[in-house]
């Protein structure tokens, strides 16, 4: 897609960070650096290499080089002094340039030449097909187009049928998926004529149809299979160049994937169609944010080229902010209309971890979608089935709450969204971990005291200190720990920690522990749930406290 506007000559332009397509999003674009071009001619998209190629024409002066960008537009190389059009091979591997009176190749590995083709006078447009590059170029008065076979490098001039090409070669279109078919329209002339050709044998090219039709100030655009093409968004049949009623409007210059998804500007506003679709599912607008120069005041922005990837999942535009002050500054934008970004969907809570016995308060939240509205809320509680919570098309507000109380098993909640044309299927869990109820009681001490409002046991130090440890539910088998701190330069310190203790039948231990040094000091049980225990976490007891005496 070629636009062939002017502004003078700036010092910075803006580069953009990939954006992700919303129906009828704003767009944003987020560094600033230099993109040292004057006008766009055309632009085409090597993601397969990481390259924006933008050529600048001969409006961008006479020569005015190809500007190549990394995908979020920060130039990286200049070639192709004096370009106009430009092709990519369907491999990706070799770019080709109307570069004065020739057709030049580059390698898009290296962005170094790597062939040349003579053309009879200026070159103006490049297309593939059929094994051939078709080359739009200038014998003047008349605007011709010839063959270049990619194969042996012999050339055929003057090869399509002329039509109305006066002082200027007609723009080219050809079937992304190389069924032969090219489309050409005429440019500069009083009388517009637009025709069809069928190209499939360079030394026999027929002409298909022809009509006095004008593509307005875009280039015709075939979709693939070569039976209908875009002009001025209307769709038009190639066998006959009537309109295609069955088709649908696009009001707008086109550009087609290689899939058949096509993009539409239209006024302004940039609107992505899957392919065969009738609607858009996503439109970017408002191309506010840019974040220009501070002493940039920008008038207008908007887009004026759009490019596809080989993949047809990666759509690229060149934005032309202007000034009150007169100049422009450009920037790359890095759109994607078809590939569906993560959905908003959440799960929280306020709390993840609680005490036997404990509450909480779940809250699963579904943020903006394309459409679809309905998500489902399922809980699962260790050693049972699924349960479903909650099903919705949900409230505006894409949120509810579940509370849970006396809660005594491990659980886990998951929200699933089936997605839609916008945003891909989810599915969120969050795990609600409870611990198990631990009470404890020493033995073996001679006698209580208080100290403060804390009560401590007392022992000599030859005494053995024992900890009757109960544990709900029964966790028969599993261990019971007892960590031991003592107090010291003004703060508890760790002492030491016993073996397991493990838990009876009955849900009971004896943890046991010889004492020595005097001083005061603290235990806790600690209960350790095995690998096998699905039910409850790891839970520690409160603090008892002893002291220790000669």
């Amino acid at each position: 897609m070629r636009f062939r506007r002017i502004a003078p000559a700036v010092v910075l332009a803006a580069a953009a960070a990939g954006l992700t397509a919303v129906q009828s999003a704003p767009a944003h674009a987020a560094a600033v650096t230099a993109l040292p071009i004057t006008s766009v001619y055309q632009v085409l998209a090597d993601t397969a290499h990481g390259h924006v190629f933008i050529s600048q024409g001969p409006l961008g002066g006479a020569e005015a080089p190809i500007v190549v960008t990394n995908l979020t537009g920060t130039p990286v190389a200049t070639i192709g002094d004096g370009a106009r059009g430009m092709a990519l091979s369907a491999d990706d591997k070799t770019l080709y340039a109307a570069i004065g009176d020739s057709v030049t190749a580059f390698s898009t590995t290296t962005l170094k030449q790597t062939d040349s083709y003579a053309t009879p006078g200026p070159a103006w447009q490049v297309a593939l097909q059929s094994g051939r590059l078709w080359v739009g170029y200038q014998d003047s008065p008349y605007g011709e187009i010839g063959a270049i076979d990619l194969a042996n490098g012999s050339a055929t001039w003057n090869v399509v049928p002329p039509g109305d090409w006066t002082d200027f070669p007609p723009v080219m279109a050809v079937d992304p998926s190389d069924n032969g078919i090219l489309v050409t329209s005429s440019v500069g002339t009083t009388e517009s004529v637009t025709a069809s050709y069928s190209v499939s044998d360079p030394a026999a090219v027929t002409q298909i149809a022809s009509a006095s039709l004008s593509c307005g100030d875009s280039e015709p655009s075939v979709l693939p299979g070569g039976k209908t093409f875009l002009c001025d968004g209307i769709p038009y049949g190639t066998a006959t160049l009537a309109p295609d009623s069955s088709g649908t409007f696009y009001g707008g210059s086109a550009a087609v994937a290689p899939n058949g998804a096509i993009a539409v500007n239209d006024s302004g506003t940039v609107m992505a169609y899957p392919a065969g679709g009738t609607a858009p599912t996503a439109a970017y607008d408002e191309w506010w944010g840019l974040s220009l120069p501070s002493s940039f005041d920008t008038e207008s922005s908007a887009p004026i080229g759009l490019a596809w990837s080989a993949s047809s999942e990666q759509l690229f535009t060149v934005m032309e902010s202007g000034s009150y002050q007169g100049g422009a500054v450009y920037t790359l934008l890095s759109l994607y209309p078809f590939e569906r970004v993560p959905a908003p969907l959440t799960l929280t809570s306020t709390a993840t971890t609680i005490g036997y016995d404990g509450s909480f308060t779940v809250t699963p939240h579904l943020g903006v979608t394309d459409g679809n509205r309905a998500y489902s809320v399922y809980r699962t509680i260790a050693g049972q089935p699924r349960q479903l919570v909650y099903s919705c098309p949900c409230d505006p507000s894409g949120s509810f709450t579940t509370t849970g109380s006396s809660w005594t098993t491990n659980t886990t909640y998951t929200a699933v969204f089936t997605g839609d044309a916008r945003y891909e299927p989810a599915t969120v869990n969050l795990a609600i971990k409870v611990g198990v109820k631990v009470s404890a009681a020493l033995s073996g001490y001679y006698q209580s005291i208080w100290i403060s409002v804390t009560q401590y046991r007392v022992y000599h130090h030859t005494a053995t200190l024992k900890d009757a440890v109960a544990i709900t539910p029964d966790k028969a088998g599993e261990c019971v720990k007892l960590q031991i701190q003592n107090y010291a330069d003004n703060a508890w310190r760790a002492y030491t920690m016993t073996g397991c203790g493990t838990v009876s039948k009955s849900g009971k231990v004896t943890v046991s522990s010889k004492l020595g040094p005097t001083g005061r000091f603290r235990v806790q049980a600690d209960f350790r749930a095995s690998a096998k225990d699905t039910a409850n976490v790891s839970t520690n007891g409160g603090w008892l406290y002893y002291e220790v005496t000669k």
